[in-house]
């Protein structure tokens, strides 16, 4: 087995999955970066066996893996979380609309791929606050005219989904409406900057 980390030969000790991904492993942390991607004879390496490598042995095989500055890697992402975030504001509009037309089902549909993107914005800063050990509770980001913290914010987006579930149990579809329209839409605004501003404050330089 040859294994490549950033185009660099590397050995191991056994040609198996799971030396390769723990000898890439120890090479990325050497020089203070993650592995974030793996080929295994030319084609991506599925997520599932990167993280639960085979102890096979695969003499033949290639692996290369491409690694990454952390903080870098965690800047682009939550930039382009930041910029996915539109779509979801446009998924809460059409869904205020769609309901306030009496068009439930309708905008239903349109809330759930919004809050897909929420769900996501919310995997990209727990992941990104675990990889690089920060404390959301004390850091600032995005508009903190008043001092707040991205765990703050977090507080906020939780009481209006809350409010969201709420209406949709009691089935109040003009307060789902309005939370939509108008609260939901603020905080599509507000994570935006917080996202942004956390990708400003952890990139590197």
């Amino acid at each position: 087995m040859r294994v490549y980390v950033d185009n660099q030969e590397i050995a191991i000790e056994r040609p198996t999955l799971a030396a390769a991904v723990g000898a890439a492993c120890l090479a990325a942390q050497s020089r203070s970066r993650v592995v974030v991607e793996a080929m295994l004879d030319g084609e991506a390496m599925a997520t599932d066996l990167l993280d639960h490598p085979t102890e096979d042995e695969r003499p033949d095989a290639e692996v290369r893996f491409v690694t990454a500055e952390p903080r870098s890697l965690v800047a682009v992402t939550l930039a382009d979380a930041a910029e996915v975030l539109a779509s979801a504001r446009a998924e809460q509009q059409a869904a205020a609309r769609a309901v306030q037309a009496g068009e439930v089902e309708a905008g239903l549909r349109h809330l759930a791929s919004a809050l897909a993107v929420w769900d996501q914005v919310r995997t990209v800063v727990d992941q990104g606050a675990a990889l690089l050990g920060l404390d959301l509770a004390t850091l600032k980001a995005g508009p903190t005219a008043d001092g707040s913290s991205v765990s703050d914010a977090a507080a906020g987006l939780a009481v209006q989904l809350a409010e969201v579930k709420r209406s949709i149990e009691a089935k109040d579809w003009s307060g789902l409406a309005d939370v939509l329209e108008y609260e939901l839409d603020g905080q599509a605004g507000v994570w935006g900057e917080v996202l942004t501003g956390m990708a400003r404050v952890i990139r590197p330089g």
